[in-house]
């Protein structure tokens, strides 16, 4: 970058010139001098030292670049041009590389890169689509990003304003059928996909599953620990989506079931949401609600379960004024949770059928005096248009 000074008086620019060519940090082109002793003009550039501070304030944050919808992507390699990309291929390719793992100074990865990322104040990103990494110009880590090679196979290219981009990438469509969901004697397309997102869709309806609680991976493709996939109740005219994947448990699987009506796809849920009803320490019970259902189950707790949660409401008594505690007891009520960790339909021999999901229930926050930690089984009743909790089984501490 340049910066152009005009002097006006021979002495001031002569003074001026003479004091910055001592220094080191600039260079400079010389000024012009006319006859009646005025400066003209005298240039100055930055020097390298200069530019290599510059480098060095680069950005890596990928987070910062997907977000700052002002700036310009544009991807080449040494042998192709740059093109711009959109702000949906933008976001896409980026999301995908957010979700990566870190490999240190793996210099055998980071060679010969089949794409180059440029953005103005941010750092050259290079990609390697063979070995599914990226790295950062002038940087020893490596980042692995699963899915990454399939994910660029599917980009496309279109005509903007007269000017080629990176336009897109193709779904990524995971599960195809066709089946007459509403019986008007035309069969409608069914779909499970990955585009960025995971999306369900039916003809030209469509809707988005992870933003429901289903957040693992979906920022880039699928990953390996994680298995989706669509099934047809026929008896319902029922979509069900199955997910299996990973939590602190363990494995575990889900059900969620999608029904197609009047040309839109629309959710049919069961509720896993309960509170607590009631709580007696003196008795040494608490009774838990499952709602919508209004079932009520009431669980015994043992000695030691008892003494540990008096000793811990006598210690929140303690610290806390009235006000506070009323607060403390409100937020108990509701802080329930129930882990599922597996779902399993089944036909039952009298023609009916039912979702039995097990799993654990447990308190939402760690600083709760009553203390559970249950496993859980609930049965629903499926049926065309709502699906019904009919029973609870809770296993009490022995």
């Amino acid at each position: 970058m340049k910066k152009y000074w005009v002097y006006m008086g021979i002495t001031l620019g002569l003074f001026i010139m003479t004091a910055c060519s001592k220094s080191s940090d600039y260079t400079y082109k010389s000024g012009q001098v006319d006859g009646e002793g005025t400066v003209k003009m005298m240039t100055m550039s930055l020097s390298e030292s200069q530019e290599e501070i510059t480098e060095a304030n680069l950005s890596s944050d990928i987070q910062a670049l997907m977000d700052d919808t002002s700036l310009t992507l544009k991807i080449g390699t040494d042998q192709e041009p740059f093109l711009e990309v959109s702000q949906t291929f933008k976001n896409r390719l980026l999301k995908a590389l957010i979700h990566s793992s870190k490999t240190y100074k793996d210099h055998y990865s980071m060679i010969e890169p089949d794409l180059i990322l440029k953005a103005k104040g941010y750092k050259t990103i290079y990609i390697n689509l063979d070995n599914q990494n990226y790295w950062f110009e002038g940087e020893d880590v490596s980042y692995e990003v699963e899915g990454l090679g399939d994910l660029w196979s599917r980009y496309v290219i279109k005509k903007n304003q007269g000017e080629f981009v990176y336009d897109h990438f193709e779904k990524n469509v995971m599960t195809r059928f066709k089946v007459d969901l509403d019986h008007d004697d035309v069969e409608d397309l069914v779909m499970l996909y990955d585009d960025s997102s995971i999306g369900l869709s039916v003809n030209d309806s469509k809707l988005q599953l992870n933003s429901n609680g289903l957040e693992s991976s979906f920022g880039g493709d699928i990953d390996s620990s994680e298995k989706m996939g669509l099934d047809y109740l026929k008896d319902f005219d029922l979509i069900v989506f199955t997910y299996e994947g990973m939590s602190i448990h363990g494995e575990f699987k889900t059900f969620r079931f999608f029904k197609y009506e009047d040309h839109e796809i629309h959710e049919v849920s069961y509720d896993l949401n309960c509170q607590l009803k009631t709580i007696d320490l003196d008795q040494g019970t608490y009774e838990i609600q499952f709602l919508p259902s209004q079932l009520t189950y009431k669980v015994h707790m043992d000695e030691e379960a008892i003494e540990t949660s008096r000793a811990r409401k006598a210690e929140i008594e303690v610290d806390m004024d009235s006000e506070a505690l009323q607060k403390y007891e409100n937020d108990l009520v509701t802080a329930l949770l129930i882990e599922s960790e597996e779902a399993l339909i089944q036909d039952k021999e009298d023609g009916q059928t039912e979702l039995l999901v097990s799993g654990r229930l447990q308190m939402k926050f760690g600083s709760s005096y009553l203390y559970i930690d249950e496993p859980i089984q609930l049965t629903y009743q499926i049926e065309s248009n709502h699906i019904d909790l009919k029973q609870v089984v809770l296993k009490e501490r022995e």
